[in-house]
């Protein structure tokens, strides 16, 4: 990954972890309200501290928007003083570090991109205060119907929640359940789930949708930190060359072969549009270079400098793009009948898994590749490129940094799972959290509560399981065990009663816990990514336990993989 990106991400979860610790304490005080709100003096302090908990919110948005994005701006600056003396350009070095110490044209910089940035944030502690105090303020917390109520209007799409909560107030109505029981029965998933949502509008003004507040705090990040770094590394161009010119290369290569950015890769283009002859970048904007979530950026470079000696010497021929057409016809002809014998190519994975050859060569050759399995493979290059590593025989896919850490074929297979699922809404645009969450309501109605009321049949069959795998000297065999599947389907029912089973039962052949699962979010991912495992390596024994016990999450994780395979094609 190169810096550019690596900045970018560590911003974006620097900023959701301000967001995230504010939005747990937020919630801690709704629920609180609701169970003690009667105490109308209790309900006063609870309301300050929701107040208080904002205030600290927007204190650290108002430090990102300065601190962080300066921070950013200097890092596109040194970016190009790097290129200067490496293209031995004299220049004069900003020795400014932070919001403060910035003067001339680049305090004016960080000041407007520090008000740019904190403009949205605002919105969000804006949303999320307007929100609170109509809960606050317009419930009757004498009444537990309208309480329940006025929770269930925090989730407008979670009909099986409103379901839960709609039964809840009808059972407290006929005295068969208890209020404290009401508020536990839909406490977790308030807990986990991001409650609040923020208008998103097209270029036109007109409402987009309702965009989960999470999603929208990361988009900012991503968005803001992206143009703080472009517009560091513009202004010490401009400062540098002053008025001998401002041409520069756009630099950075997609993974995306209908991204609107393709064209203007290793392309030439003008800062101001002083050199003529050349796209301006605004021009090029317009054309869908930077679009959210571009990874481009653009620099003085050896193709700029010998650019001026073109121009110096009259035979410059301005901007060239790149030409993206489809392949002549016999080539396509020739694809299309390959195609038709076999969907993928495990070239095609290798150029988007790097890193370790023989491990992916190794981990599909063994797989179970159905006609699904093949389309996603034969589209893989649209998703965003993996690296390979083995960090010291830790299993994890990396989403921040597209770093899949594997040893084994497995452990590969389990995390390649992973990455298609945060894969496609990266490639799509379609949102920044994980493709699985479409599983969230099904996974809610297949929860199981509390580990006595575990399924008997499964209980029995993992420890029927457990000894079966069992050598004889009394030692597991973990890794046939594993091979089966039969680790993959235990983590998913670990998954279903967040992670109670593998920390108290006695026949969890494999789980997180209960301290990974209690996290928004990891339920879905995991279950995903064991389904993938399950999938690829036929393992039908394992696979008939889902069947058996929770048909309708092994029907939703296959319909899934159906939708999935379809936007993959049509992106």
């Amino acid at each position: 990954m190169n810096k550019f990106s690596s900045y970018i991400n560590e911003n974006e979860l620097l900023l959701l972890r301000y967001y995230n610790d504010s939005l747990t304490k937020i919630k801690k005080q709704l629920l609180e309200a609701a169970i003690k709100g009667y105490d109308t003096t209790h309900l006063k302090q609870l309301q300050k501290n929701v107040e208080n908990e904002l205030l600290k919110l927007d204190k650290k948005f108002q430090f990102f928007s300065k601190d962080t994005t300066s921070r950013i701006y200097k890092k596109g600056i040194e970016g190009q003083e790097t290129a200067f003396k490496q293209l031995h350009i004299r220049f004069t070095p900003v020795k400014a570090a932070v919001y403060a110490q910035f003067a001339g044209i680049h305090k004016e910089a960080v000041k407007t991109l520090a008000i740019n940035t904190y403009k949205p944030l605002k919105r969000v502690v804006d949303v999320i205060g307007r929100d609170c105090i109509e809960y606050f303020e317009r419930t009757n917390f004498n009444d537990t119907q309208a309480i329940l109520k006025k929770l269930l209007k925090f989730f407008p799409d979670n009909e099986d929640l409103r379901s839960t909560g709609l039964t809840s107030i009808q059972g407290v109505v006929n005295g068969n359940i208890t209020w404290q029981k009401a508020i536990r029965d839909f406490q977790e998933t308030f807990l986990k789930d991001s409650i609040f949502k923020v208008p998103y509008y097209k270029k036109d003004g007109t409402l987009h949708a309702m965009v989960n507040m999470a999603d929208y705090a990361e988009l900012v990040a991503r968005t803001t930190s992206a143009e703080a770094y472009r517009k560091g590394a513009e202004n010490a161009i401009l400062d540098t060359f002053d008025d001998l010119g401002d041409l520069v290369q756009i630099n950075g290569k997609s993974q995306f072969p209908t991204s609107p950015c393709l064209p203007f890769e290793g392309a030439i283009l003008s800062l101001t549009g002083k050199t003529k002859g050349y796209i301006t970048l605004d021009s090029a904007k317009a054309q869908g270079l930077f679009h959210p979530n571009c990874i481009h950026h653009f620099g003085v470079t050896a193709a700029v400098i010998a650019e001026y000696e073109a121009i110096e010497a009259g035979n410059s021929k301005g901007t060239q793009l790149q030409e993206i057409d489809k392949p002549p016809t016999k080539q396509r002809e020739k694809t299309s009948q390959a195609d038709k014998n076999e969907k993928w190519s495990m070239n095609d994975v290798l150029a988007a898994y790097t890193g370790n050859d023989t491990l992916v060569r190794n981990a599909f050759k063994s797989a179970t590749i159905d006609g699904e399995t093949a389309e996603i493979l034969a589209n893989i290059h649209k998703l965003p490129a993996v690296e390979i590593i083995n960090d010291r025989g830790r299993g994890y896919f990396n989403r921040a940094t597209s770093i899949i850490s594997a040893d084994n074929e497995m452990t590969f297979l389990h995390e390649f799972g992973h990455s298609l699922d945060y894969g496609i809404v990266k490639a799509s645009s379609k949102g920044y959290s994980n493709y699985s969450r479409k599983l969230e309501n099904v996974v809610e109605r297949n929860r199981i509560k509390r580990i006595d009321k575990f399924p008997e049949a499964v209980a029995n069959k993992f420890r029927e399981v457990k000894e079966k795998y069992k050598l004889p000297n009394g030692i597991t065999n973990f890794k046939a065990q594993r091979q089966d599947g039969w680790c993959a389907v235990s983590d998913i029912f670990d998954a279903l009663t967040n992670g109670n089973m593998f920390d108290k039962a006695s026949y969890a052949i494999s789980g997180h816990g209960a301290k990974y699962f209690r996290q928004y979010g990891t339920k879905e991912a995991e279950i995903f990514a064991q389904y993938f495992y399950l999938r690829t390596n036929n393992c039908t024994e394992a696979l008939n336990v889902l069947k058996e016990n929770v048909p309708d999450l092994l029907k939703s994780l296959e319909t899934l993989f159906t939708l999935y395979v379809k936007e993959l094609k049509e992106l």
